[in-house]
């Protein structure tokens, strides 16, 4: 019998603004958050900024996936899985003189969960493959490189892998990006 790894959830902050969208934050892990985690890790940006506007400051807590607008379809996809994960959209944006498409998210629960319950950092500099991937299963594991390795660009065929700290070793062989459908492969 497998059991899922759980999240401790009583620590992360809702935003009024999250309270009346209904955002919700997944309380374990699986393929579909794991995918999610390795587009984060791939594309992905988390930050946290203090604005001021007439007298007053606010805090925006940014989520952000970014790439190439010809991949245009394949944000559409990350943005329904954001939606089966978070129940929430994340708005697009194209940047047409820079060929760049954009998806972000003003989300002080979902910052908190990826931050603090994930472990994604607000730095690229110092990014890491989350401990909770090491922890999943071989599933989640080669969801979170099929994740990481579309959000790099890799084609089809091109084999994505890494080695547990426990010696395990997983690679995922990746398909043809498919909008609405995971179908990595795997060699175990």
């Amino acid at each position: 019998i497998l059991i899922k790894m759980k999240f401790n959830l009583e620590k992360i902050k809702f935003s009024k603004n999250d309270l009346k969208s209904n955002i919700k934050i997944p309380d374990k892990l699986d393929a579909k958050l794991a995918e999610f985690i390795g587009i984060m890790v791939g594309d992905g940006h988390i930050g946290l900024y203090k604005n001021r506007k007439n007298k007053a400051t606010y805090t925006h807590y940014e989520i952000r996936i970014s790439g190439n607008l010809k991949d245009h379809l394949y944000y559409f996809y990350v943005n329904n899985l954001a939606y089966k994960l978070f129940n929430t959209k994340f708005k697009f944006k194209i940047l047409k003189r820079k060929n760049t498409i954009i998806l972000s998210k003003d989300s002080k629960a979902i910052f908190y969960f990826l931050h603090d319950i994930i472990g994604i950092p607000t730095k690229k500099d110092s990014i890491h493959i989350p401990e909770c991937i090491f922890k999943g299963t071989k599933e989640d594991k080669c969801y979170f490189l099929r994740g990481f390795a579309l959000a790099k660009a890799k084609p089809k065929g091109a084999s994505c892998s890494f080695s547990g700290t426990d010696g395990e070793s997983i690679t995922a062989v990746l398909p043809e990006p498919v909008v609405g459908k995971a179908t990595t492969s795997r060699i175990l």
